[in-house]
């Protein structure tokens, strides 16, 4: 894959996830992206009220799901409720981590 693919496939991957997290319900609030790191990237969703960061370490190859305690910017993120290492692709770990945020949003 030359590097003109990998942006391309990053956000059809993403598409996949916010198409996944949408029956929770989670909306989408901010995205970041840096393919000079290594591909990282994270998201934060909105779920029942409550924000959450998926943050993906390309790096590493590391996957974490995390929740805020303020439903406000600036954000205060708790540890992560949910980590996967050695991702290589996004979609292989989706019905996890759509579980994750869920149980991100339910948490208390």
């Amino acid at each position: 894959m030359d590097a003109q693919e990998h942006p391309v496939r990053h956000f059809e991957q993403m598409i996949r996830l916010v198409e996944r997290l949408l029956p929770l319900p989670a909306q989408l609030l901010q995205h970041v992206y840096s393919f000079e790191a290594f591909g990282s990237w994270s998201c934060i969703v909105r779920c029942r009220g409550v924000p959450i960061r998926i943050a993906f370490d390309g790096r590493d190859r590391e996957l974490v799901v995390e929740r805020s305690r303020s439903r406000r910017p600036p954000y205060v993120w708790d540890p992560p409720i949910w980590r996967r290492a050695g991702v290589e692709d996004v979609d292989l770990v989706g019905p996890e981590l759509a579980a994750a945020v869920k149980r991100a949003a339910e948490a208390e």
